[in-house]
């Protein structure tokens, strides 16, 4: 009777260790949760970032005189003609 006592504690207790530490346990589970939430905040950032490029994209196809004034100046550096050009660093 202790004999079968011991054994079953023993199945018990390595039962419970592969179910916390196992390859498909609760911390391996936890682990991927927060990898997995990492990762969605990540490609939620990159999504947005994409649909504004999109946007953008879209302005300059459609020839858009607004749209490409405001890319030629910001990415460009152009200035119109009698403009003057003030640069002001941030501080």
């Amino acid at each position: 009777m202790r004999s079968l006592t011991l054994l079953l504690w023993l199945l018990l207790l390595l039962f419970q260790h592969q179910l916390w530490f196992g390859h498909y346990g609760i911390y391996q589970l936890i682990k991927t949760n927060h990898t997995i939430s990492q990762q969605q905040t990540i490609n939620d950032k990159i999504t947005a970032r994409n649909q504004q490029i999109s946007h953008r994209i879209i302005q300059l196809q459609n020839n858009d005189q607004r749209s490409v004034e405001a890319y030629a100046r910001e990415e460009l550096g152009m200035i119109r003609r009698n403009e003057t050009f003030y640069f002001m660093p941030y501080q």
